[in-house]
C-alpha cells in the first residue's frame, strides 16, 4: 500500500495534511547493523508489515486520541470503562464470532487456511469507538486473546480455531455507524441486540453494575495505563514522517535484539518503539506469523511490560 494512502487506515482531512506537510518524498533508509546480524536484519526489514507500520501507527494514535477525548472522563476508567468492557465482551465478541467460519483441529497448514476462512466472515465489520479500543488492548496480549477467542462459538456452534485476527485496515478502524462499513455493522448489531445502542453507548446502568468479566485478559488493568502513553504522543514529532520512519528502523533493531537475546523475558522499549510494537501486535495474524518466523516461538510479551509507557 502506498504510504500516502492514509484514508484506508481512517486518517484523513486536517490530520493527514499536517502529517505530510513539508515531508513529501522522504524515504526510509535503514542502516544495517554489523555483519554478524546481517541475515537476521534482512529477514526483519523484509517483513511485509514494515511497509505498513507508519500508517498503522498514525491510525493507532487517532484511535487513542479519540478515546482520550471521550466525554465523562474518557474510556479508560470508572463506569464508562466497565460499560465498554461489557459491550466488547458480551456483544462484540459473540457478534463477530457468529460471522466466523467453523473451527476444527488439523495440520498446521490446514489450520492456517481455516483461520483465513474464519477471518473472512467478519473482516468488513467496523466496531464503535469503545469496542475498537478494548479490542485493540485485547490483541496486545496474544496468548490470552487466543485463549479467550477459543471460548467463543463460530457460525456452526463449534468453538473457534485460535484468535479472531484482523486485517491492517480493520486494526484501528472505528465508526459511529454513519459510513458504509459502519452502517452495515450497525445494522447487524441492531438485529442481534435490538435494545443495545451501537453508538453512542448508553450511560452506565444496572447491566454495567452487574457485569463481571470472564476473560483471561485483564483489560481494565491495561486500560487505566493508556492515558499516560497517549499523552506522551502529543509531542509534535509524532506527527512527522521522518521521525516515524526512524521509529520503524528502531523497532526493527528492537526485534533484532530480541532475536539474539531470548533471555530478555520482558524487554522495555522506548516510547517510539512501543508505538510501533503495539501497531504490529494489533495486526494479530501477521504478528503471530512474523514472530514464529523470527523467533520460532510466539513473542507474547506485553509491549513495555513493567516500568513502561503503558
Amino acid at each position: 500500500m502506498d504510504i500516502t494512502d492514509m484514508n484506508a487506515f481512517g486518517w484523513s482531512g486536517m490530520g493527514q495534511r499536517m502529517f505530510f506537510e513539508g515531508h513529501q518524498g522522504v524515504r526510509h533508509e535503514q542502516a544495517a547493523p554489523t555483519i554478524r546480524f546481517a541475515e537476521t536484519w534482512n529477514e526483519i526489514v523484509n517483513l511485509s508489515i514494515m511497509d505498513k507500520l507508519v500508517q498503522l501507527a498514525v491510525a493507532q494514535m487517532q484511535l487513542l486520541h479519540a478515546v482520550d477525548s471521550f466525554p465523562r472522563g474518557g474510556l479508560c476508567q470508572g463506569g464508562t470503562l466497565k460499560e465498554a468492557l461489557r459491550r466488547y465482551e458480551r456483544l462484540w465478541l459473540p457478534l463477530i464470532a457468529a460471522q466466523a467460519g467453523p473451527g476444527s483441529k488439523g495440520q498446521q497448514q490446514q489450520q492456517q487456511q481455516q483461520q483465513q476462512q474464519q477471518q473472512q466472515g467478519y473482516s468488513q465489520l467496523v466496531p464503535p469507538l469503545d469496542v475498537a479500543f478494548l479490542w485493540h488492548l485485547h490483541r496486545l496480549q496474544p496468548d490470552l486473546y487466543a485463549d479467550d477467542c477459543q471460548q467463543l462459538k463460530g457460525r456452526n456452534g463449534v468453538s473457534l480455531l485460535g484468535a479472531l485476527h484482523v486485517t491492517p485496515q480493520q486494526a484501528f478502524a472505528f465508526s459511529d455507524g454513519s459510513d458504509a462499513a459502519g452502517t452495515a455493522t450497525a445494522a447487524l448489531w441492531r438485529k442481534a441486540y435490538p435494545s443495545e445502542p451501537f453508538w453512542p453507548p448508553a450511560a452506565p446502568g444496572s447491566q454495567t453494575a452487574a457485569f463481571s468479566t470472564s476473560l483471561a485478559a485483564d483489560l481494565a488493568a491495561v486500560a487505566v495505563r493508556v492515558p499516560v502513553f497517549t499523552h506522551q504522543l502529543l509531542r509534535a514529532c509524532y506527527m512527522q514522517l521522518p521521525f516515524l520512519s526512524k521509529a520503524v528502523d528502531r523497532y526493527a533493531k528492537f526485534l533484532l535484539l530480541r532475536k539474539h537475546h531470548l533471555e530478555l523475558q520482558h524487554p522495555i522499549p522506548p516510547l517510539d518503539v512501543a508505538l510501533m510494537w503495539a501497531a504490529h501486535m494489533s495486526v494479530s495474524g501477521e504478528y503471530a506469523r512474523d514472530m514464529l518466523q523470527l523467533l520460532q516461538r510466539p513473542f507474547t510479551d506485553m509491549p513495555g511490560a513493567g516500568a513502561s509507557p503503558w
